[in-house]
C-alpha cells in the first residue's frame, strides 16, 4: 500500500510461507529442520523475508497506526505439532518410489517453501525497528480443530480422516505434484491413501500447533 497510508492491518497464518526455497533438489522425504546446513539456509530464508515485511508494514504505516497478527511458530522444543502427519506424507510417498509411481528424482522436485520461526525471531525484528514499537504478544495454543472437536464427538473415524484429507490437500497439492504432468491422477492416489491410513489410525492425523499472536505499532 502506498506510505502512510494504512491504520489498521490483520494478519494471519501467512508469513511461515516464504519467498523463495532456498536450497532446491533436497528429497520430500528430508526434514529440513534434521540437517543442519539445510536448517540454516531456511532460516535464513525466513530471516530475510521477515525483515522485508516488517519494513514494508512500518513504510505503509500512519504513525499510531497497527498491525495485528496471528502466526504459527515453532514449540519450545523446535517440534512443530504436525510430525504425525508428515511421517504419512513419508511413508506414501516411500510407497509411490517403490511401486514405480514416482522416481527419487520426482520426489526431489518437491519444493515445501515454509518455515516456522521461533517467537523470539518474530519479536526481535520488531523491537530493532527505529519506527516500530511491540504493543503486545502471547505464545498460546491453537485452537481445537473444527474437525478434531467432530471427531471427539461423533467417534467416526472415516468421516473425520475425509475432512483432514481435504484441508490437507487445499494447502498441499500444488507444492507436491503440482510439477507433474500427469499431477491430478498421482494426487488422487496420494491422498487417497492419506484418507485410508487416518481411518485406520486417526491419532496420526492430531495436531497441536503453536500460535504466536501480537500486535504492533508505527510510533514516529
Amino acid at each position: 500500500m502506498p506510505d502512510q497510508s494504512l491504520e489498521l492491518g490483520w494478519s494471519s497464518i501467512t508469513t511461515h510461507w516464504l519467498s523463495d526455497v532456498p536450497v532446491r533438489g533436497v528429497s520430500a522425504l528430508v526434514d529440513v529442520r534434521d540437517v543442519p546446513e539445510l536448517a540454516r539456509a531456511f532460516a535464513a530464508q525466513a530471516r530475510a523475508d521477515w525483515e522485508n515485511f516488517v519494513g514494508a508494514r512500518a513504510n505503509e504505516l500512519v504513525v499510531g497506526g497497527h498491525v495485528v497478527m496471528v502466526e504459527p511458530c515453532q514449540h519450545t522444543d523446535g517440534t512443530n505439532g504436525c510430525e504425525a502427519t508428515t511421517e504419512i506424507f513419508h511413508t506414501i510417498l516411500h510407497q509411490f518410489i517403490d511401486e514405480g509411481i514416482l522416481t527419487g528424482g520426482q520426489v526431489a522436485e518437491i519444493d515445501n517453501p515454509s518455515w516456522l520461526r521461533t517467537p523470539e525471531s518474530y519479536l526481535e525484528e520488531i523491537e530493532r525497528h527505529p519506527d516500530l514499537q511491540l504493543v503486545r504478544s502471547e505464545v498460546c495454543r491453537a485452537p481445537v480443530n473444527p474437525l478434531e472437536q467432530a471427531f471427539s464427538d461423533t467417534g467416526d473415524a472415516s468421516a473425520f480422516a475425509k475432512a483432514m484429507t481435504g484441508a490437507t490437500r487445499g494447502w498441499s497439492e500444488s507444492i507436491y505434484f503440482g510439477h507433474l504432468e500427469d499431477s491430478e491422477a498421482i494426487a488422487d492416489e496420494f491422498y487417497a491413501r492419506f484418507e485410508g491410513i487416518g481411518a485406520a489410525d486417526p491419532d496420526l492425523l492430531l495436531q497441536q500447533t503453536w500460535h504466536l499472536t501480537f500486535e504492533f505499532e508505527r510510533v514516529r
